[in-house]
Parts: structure tokens; sequence; C-alpha cells
């Protein structure tokens, strides 16, 4: 697995860290297991020298894709053969995901060659990024970093978890609380509507939603629909099992913000939330 940056590639960008990452990602994971011998390149370069296009491309050297299956690779559900899924250990989903996230950062992403036998090549480019030579305003790596060395980075936040499982509630109120979080708890998607509007009358408002999306009464999708159709822009954070392949795009067609995926992750989701509660300009980032 190797890795390159081309001259010329700022040092730093300003662009969406979980959907950038969440590309890189799929595209490398896939790369990986559908190459059991030779090798993987991920590069990073402007695309025809053109510093507004940045292009992601991951190369490698596995057993490639029919050109039967090409012209169906990011339709939703597509699904490799039982004998693919077999060996290798997955179907290789995501791509439609992938294509998505790019899109919503004005860029796509595309498979550039494919050989049975012979490897693949896909190439994800972005086009909503601003260059940088430092780098401006809170980062990813910069948030991790405060979570790491700071007992309670989340300190003041009022968080609002929605969840219809009790063990999921418990588990995300006490990450929350311990890294400094006041936490609100809701058991389905209709208390959690109510609680938005509750919360804010009082003088109270939630500062981010953390969104179960699969809920009785009223589930994830819908309720943060209705929260965003009367006019809240906080942060909403869906959380999601991950099973299905169009589950991203389905909660950014919704309102959220942005995803996790269980089983949770304490640093990713503290790490999540900081980023969020620090980007300046909220009602823009929903609107991306």
């Amino acid at each position: 697995l190797t890795s390159s940056i081309a001259p010329g590639v700022p040092a730093h960008v300003h662009v969406d860290p979980t959907r950038f990452r969440q590309v890189l990602i799929n595209l490398a994971t896939n790369a990986i297991k559908f190459t059991a011998e030779g090798s993987v390149s991920v590069d990073i370069d402007h695309l025809d020298e053109d510093p507004r296009i940045l292009a992601l491309t991951v190369t490698d050297t596995g057993i490639g894709i029919d050109p039967v299956d090409q012209a169906r690779l990011f339709a939703p559900f597509t699904q490799a053969t039982a004998e693919i899924a077999s060996t290798h250990g997955g179907t290789g989903l995501g791509l439609h995901i992938s294509r998505t996230l790019a899109q919503r950062m004005g860029g796509d992403v595309v498979l550039v060659r494919s050989s049975p036998g012979e490897g693949s090549t896909f190439r994800a480019t972005f086009t909503g990024f601003e260059a940088r030579d430092e780098p401006h305003g809170p980062s990813a790596a910069e948030s991790r970093t405060r979570v790491d060395h700071n007992d309670t980075p989340l300190d003041g936040a009022r968080i609002l978890v929605a969840d219809d499982s009790i063990d999921n509630q418990r588990l995300i109120a006490h990450i929350l609380r311990l890294a400094g979080a006041a936490v609100a708890v809701a058991e389905d998607g209709q208390e959690a509507i109510n609680l938005v509007r509750s919360l804010s009358e009082e003088g109270t408002p939630a500062d981010l939603v953390i969104m179960d999306m699969q809920m009785p009464v009223v589930d994830g999708f819908a309720a943060t629909s209705i929260i965003r159709d009367r006019g809240y822009s906080l942060p909403i954070i869906a959380l999601t099992a991950g099973t299905g392949h169009n589950e991203a795009s389905r909660c950014f067609d919704a309102g959220c913000n942005d995803f996790a995926t269980k089983p949770i992750q304490r640093a990713r989701l503290v790490e999540l939330c900081l980023a969020w509660l620090e980007t300046p300009d909220r009602s823009s980032r929903h609107a991306a």
C-alpha cells in the first residue's frame, strides 16, 4: 500500500473532513479487499493540472471488474456475485455512497479503468474546497488533539440524544457527560421533536442532536425532516447501523449534517460533536 501527494497540492485544504474521509476509506477499503496480491496506491493531485479540482485516485492490481458489471457499479443496491462475496469477505458496496458524498462537495466518483485480472482505478474529484496556506478553522486533527488531551472537550455543550435503546441511551449519555456535555434523552423521534421545541422555548436550546434513524413512533428520518421544516438549524448527527449502503444519502436528504455508525466509538463520537459545535456557519453546512 503506497500513497503520494503531488507537488503543487496545498498542504492544507478547507473541506468537509468527514465526507472526504468516508470517500477515501470506501475506495481504499474496496481496493484492498479485492487485491489478494500486488499493490494498492492512493494518490492526490490536481485533475488535469486545474488547481480548482482536487483528485483522489485509488489504483489496485486486483481482480478487476467485468465490462458487463461496470455499467451498474454506482447503482443503488448493486451486489457482487456470491462467489466474490465469499472469496473476498464482502460485496464491495459503498460506491453509490462515495459518489453521493463527492457530489455534495462539488465533485464525483468515476471508474477510470478496469480489466478482469488486471485491477481497477477509481477517481474521486472535489471542487467544493478551499486551499489554505495555514490550517483554517477547527480541523478534524485539531479536534482529535483536543479530545485526546482535554478531559472535557464538550464542556458546556447541551446535547440531545434520541435513541429507543436503553443501552444506547446510557452508553452515549455516559460518553458525552464524561466529555463535559449536558445531555437530554428522547426515546423516539416524536419525543425528540418535542424536546427540541421545549428546550428552545425554555431558553436552553440544544446545541446538537444525535439522532438514531431507526426508532418507533416517528423514526429519525421523519423527525429530522420535521425539525428542519420548523426552522431549526442546529447540527444533527445521524446514528445508523450502517447496514444499508444508501443510508448516508438518506440521512443527508432528511437534513442531517453528518452521521456516525454503530458500534459507537467514544473518540469518534466526541470528535464529531466537537467539530460540529465549533462550526461557525452551521446553516451553510446543513444546506451543502
